[in-house]
């Protein structure tokens, strides 16, 4: 996997980020909300969700700290969000706005190659995201989220873990006496 340094966009995050807390169950967006801001999580977790048309919550994502998030969708003139952004913790962000992103890119060089190599890095992680869900049996999605996630079992409720990895919570629950008997 690539990995991405942001020595540039981390100096403009110092000079132009704005921090923000986010207490446990607070939404940071809604879903059809307009949020032009791309958000660093400092410390503790979100959940990115989408709500059907049932009313019932697919989770897109769970992210904790060092993660970057935000509604691409958004960034499109009187774009919305596609997605809800909910704190699973109490959770400090720092934010800037896709506005002043672009904008300095567009001045910099070595700013525009930070956010082409944040959005390849990006991609990446999406179509891996696919691949999983339709390649991977649940349990060795399970498993692959414990690998990569080894401290959030204990943040993450079940319910949630068991949304993203596209199972119920009972399921969830056979898929762990199996692993775990």
């Amino acid at each position: 996997m690539i990995e991405v340094h942001l020595q540039q966009i981390r100096e403009l995050l110092a000079q132009h980020g704005v921090s923000a807390r986010y207490p446990h169950g607070s939404h940071v967006f809604h879903q059809g909300d307009s949020d032009r801001r791309l958000f660093f999580v400092q410390e503790g977790h979100l959940k990115a969700y989408y709500t059907r048309i049932d009313g019932r919550e697919q989770v897109k994502s769970l992210v904790g700290p060092g993660a970057t998030i935000g509604s691409m969708a958004s960034m499109e003139e009187k774009g919305t969000c596609s997605f809800g952004l909910v704190a699973i913790s109490d959770v400090t962000l720092v934010s800037l706005t896709f506005d002043l992103l672009v904008r300095e890119a567009r001045s910099d060089i070595d700013i525009a190659n930070e956010v082409i190599a944040f959005l390849i890095m990006f991609a990446r992680r999406k179509e891996r995201r696919e691949h999983d869900l339709l390649c991977l049996s649940a349990e060795e999605r399970y498993r692959q989220y414990l690998a990569e996630n080894p401290s959030d079992a204990a943040t993450v409720s079940q319910a949630d873990i068991a949304a993203y990895i596209g199972v119920t919570p009972q399921a969830l629950s056979r898929i762990k006496r199996r692993i775990f008997p």
